[in-house]
């Protein structure tokens, strides 16, 4: 089981990550699904959370899932 301090400093890590795809969102106005990965530095499952995360909480709104890209909202 993880201690309570690994999960923490996951939950740190999640928080960059996704400020990184913000970040790129904002310089961008759309980002494809397919770089997420690459800009928040994670494995593509990590990256698939990340964007699921900030779509589900409405901080980026989806185009025609799976494939669309990702956009403010």
């Amino acid at each position: 089981m993880d201690s309570p301090r690994a999960a923490s400093a996951g939950r740190w890590a999640s928080k960059l990550e996704s400020g990184r795809v913000l970040e790129a969102v904002l310089h961008r106005g759309e980002l494809p699904r397919g770089e997420v990965d690459a800009i928040a530095g994670t494995g593509e499952r990590q990256g698939r959370r990340i964007l699921a995360a900030l779509v589900e909480k409405g901080v980026l709104a989806s185009e025609a899932a799976p494939f669309g890209g990702v956009k403010e909202s």
